[in-house]
């Protein structure tokens, strides 16, 4: 049986993400912004930076390496997992940081392109998923959770 001591931060953090109910997707992102702070300090433990030295890798990333705000939503939502459930400290650093709202409008295909890639399904059981995918608006994931289900009896009656 492993012990506190025994366990790296990184597994730590992992178990706390798993108990707060994180996705897998989240953790990974997450463990990966707490990797990168202790790559920019060349691979110092996290649990030994101090208040200054995380503020100035948030500097450094928005600053001299104009991380898009995505970039910077995830690292500084992970820094905060880690320095409020991991390893608790109360800093302020990680409540003041403020991300800047993403102002880029989204990709838009155009109806003959729409109709273009439409065509290239040839199976019609493609095609739907594809009308569907692209008319409910849905996401990759999304997307990629739809199931399908072949009906074998109608689920109506004519009662006509």
């Amino acid at each position: 049986m492993m012990t506190t001591q025994t366990l790296t931060w990184a597994q730590r953090m992992s178990g706390d993400m798993r108990i707060a109910g994180l996705s897998e997707r989240t953790e990974a992102a997450y463990l990966r912004a707490v990797r990168q702070l202790a790559k920019f300090y060349q691979g110092r433990s996290p649990e030994d930076l101090s208040e200054a030295d995380v503020r100035e890798y948030l500097v450094w990333l928005r600053g001299e390496q104009r991380a898009a705000p995505g970039t910077l939503k995830v690292a500084i939502n992970g820094l905060r997992f880690y320095y409020r459930h991991t390893c608790p400290r109360a800093w302020q650093v990680l409540d003041k940081f403020r991300i800047p709202p993403e102002r880029k409008l989204p990709t838009v295909l155009t109806v003959a392109e729409v109709r273009r890639i439409m065509a290239a399904a040839r199976q019609l059981r493609i095609r739907t998923y594809l009308w569907t995918v692209y008319s409910c608006g849905l996401r990759l994931q999304e997307a990629l959770a739809l199931e399908f289900v072949q009906v074998v009896k109608p689920l109506w009656r004519d009662t006509s």
